[in-house]
């Protein structure tokens, strides 16, 4: 009997004990207890002031989000972003700026210049990229980036596949507006200017030794870009391309080539580059032909043909012709200008017959374009925004070949 009674008064103390623990942590955490398991409730009892706070819609979201914890956890307000800027990005989107590009336009080509940077992104900044080049006078040496890795370049085109025009042809103006020639709305011509017999008859070979330089390249634009160019990297530019040319030049077909990486401001760009290569001119008088390499604007139509299996961006031969609908522009002459024809007339013409739909037509327009400072002058159109650095590489292959025949009367 005695152990029953001490067994009653021992569970007894431990439910008192339990009792009292559990009252000390009941008073503790009414408030959550009661949120948790009777959300309803707890939100009646509320003070009246701040429910008037909250809509019906806060109310039930309130409830469902208090008695459903994983709910509660989506309803909390996201951590703000921090924007991450790429330097380049920026850069790139202020160059379109200078070039006047509508913002229209500006904000298609920086959503193609995203996609195409997403998966490799320029390491470096603008900041710590030096892009101008100056030329070595001294040495006949240009300072360039490292050349880089490029596919081997395509056999010389040796058949006629394309295109070859009848004499009758060639002098008829309407046939050479119509197929060759593309005329700016601000100029003319004649048929004295666009004369086939003249153009094609005129001997452009190159008469200098190859022991000094004879061929000049640079860019009145070095900033011009491509579709994927890292503009922290000039080997992704149009100096870039330039440099592969040269390379072509120089090792495939022999000649000895000056190429300058000389960036201008581009407002003031064929003024500072006139003034730039002409002391080169003036130190090398061994050169005989001066090549402006441009990247042209496709307005978002991508221009590229299928050369010997690769893919590759057309090009446009441009002539400045120093006239405007009224005849000949007094304050701009051009001495050069029958034989700058002739040179960009050749090259059309042996691109129609090697390389046919590599070229667009030869566009004309008024003033000069510093081709007026040598007879063999030509400002070449590389592609497009929309090309790719690969492609505008891949179209000097053909233009090397062009060249090469044309300055040594092939």
């Amino acid at each position: 009997m005695k152990d029953k009674l001490a067994e009653a008064l021992m569970n007894a103390a431990v439910l008192t004990a339990a009792v009292f623990f559990l009252c000390i942590f009941s008073m503790e955490h009414l408030d959550n207890i009661q949120r948790w398991s009777y959300p309803l409730l707890s939100y009646m009892m509320q003070t009246d002031d701040s429910r008037e706070q909250d809509g019906i819609k806060t109310a039930v979201n309130k409830v469902v989000t208090w008695q459903m914890p994983l709910l509660r956890y989506f309803d909390q307000e996201a951590p703000e972003q921090t924007k991450v800027v790429d330097p380049a990005y920026e850069q790139y989107k202020a160059s379109l700026l200078e070039e006047g590009i509508s913002p229209e336009d500006q904000e298609a080509i920086m959503e193609q210049y995203a996609g195409a940077n997403t998966e490799n992104p320029p390491e470096e900044t603008a900041a710590e990229t030096e892009t101008q080049q100056q030329t070595d006078l001294a040495s006949n040496e240009t300072e360039a980036p490292p050349e880089p890795e490029t596919e081997a370049p395509v056999q010389a085109a040796s058949n006629i596949t394309g295109n070859v025009y009848s004499a009758e042809q060639l002098n008829d103006l309407n046939f050479l507006t119509g197929t060759l020639y593309k005329i700016h709305g601000d100029t003319s011509v004649t048929q004295e200017l666009l004369n086939g017999d003249t153009l094609g008859g005129m001997d452009l070979r190159v008469t200098s030794s190859a022991d000094a330089p004879q061929i000049l390249i640079y860019h009145t634009h070095a900033s011009e870009y491509f579709l994927d160019s890292d503009p922290n990297d000039p080997n992704t530019l149009v100096p870039g391309v330039g440099e592969y040319l040269a390379q072509l030049l120089r090792e495939q077909y022999g000649f000895n080539v000056i190429h300058d990486w000389t960036l201008f401001p581009y407002n003031s760009s064929y003024s500072d580059a006139y003034q730039h290569i002409m002391p080169i001119l003036e130190a090398y008088p061994s050169i005989e032909v001066v090549i402006d390499l441009h990247r042209d604007d496709d307005g978002g139509k991508k221009r590229v043909v299928d050369v010997n299996g690769k893919p590759t961006a057309q090009i446009m031969f441009f002539n400045g012709i120093s006239r405007d609908k009224k005849g000949p522009l007094s304050d701009r002459p051009n001495s050069n200008l029958t034989e700058n024809l002739a040179f960009s007339f050749q090259m059309k013409i042996a691109a129609e017959a090697y390389y046919p739909g590599f070229t667009m037509r030869n566009y004309l327009r008024p003033y000069r374009y510093n081709l007026h400072v040598m007879g063999k002058a030509s400002l070449i159109e590389i592609g497009g925004q929309t090309n790719t650095v690969q492609e505008a590489k891949n179209a000097m292959e053909p233009l090397a070949d062009i060249l090469n025949k044309v300055l040594h009367g092939e």
